[in-house]
């Protein structure tokens, strides 16, 4: 480093260079890690989100081949699942997994799909309620606000 740029810091602290295990436990460990960040997204529309070992060692030694360490991680993530983000909402896709010919570029993720969701007929399910059951549910709701 440049001697004028580290004297200005009073404490010196030596950094370990990453390798691909501490780049996967970056992805899966912490409290907010990113794996776990996209599954919570993914969760919101109801879809499983898993890789597989092989997947995560895989955007590791991607993040470590582009020399952008533990901060390449997220980008690599962003560009591996956008596509997929996409096609989510609306579908009838319930689970996504990853694999390691998927972050190389070979394949898609791998979808697996469940009942088609048809919104028309859920939203005219809804409003043909009868009237009896329409009360009873708003009883409930005043009883659990009453608590």
């Amino acid at each position: 480093m440049i001697p004028e740029f580290v004297g200005r810091f009073p404490i010196l602290v030596p950094f370990h260079s990453l390798d691909e295990k501490l780049l996967v436990r970056i992805l899966t460990e912490p409290k907010n890690a990113i794996v776990h960040q996209y599954q919570v997204l993914f969760g919101m529309d109801k879809v499983d989100l898993t890789f597989s070992p092989d997947a995560l060692t895989a955007i590791s030694q991607l993040a470590m081949e582009r020399k952008t360490g533990a901060r390449g991680l997220r980008s690599i993530m962003e560009n591996l699942l956008l596509e997929t983000m996409f096609e989510i909402p609306g579908s009838d896709i319930v689970s996504v997994h990853v694999t390691e010919q998927c972050v190389r570029n070979k394949s898609c993720p791998v979808y697996i799909r469940g009942k088609p969701i048809d919104m028309e007929s859920q939203q005219s399910t809804q409003h043909q309620q009868p009237a009896s059951h329409q009360q009873q549910h708003s009883h409930i709701e005043l009883r659990a606000e009453a608590k």
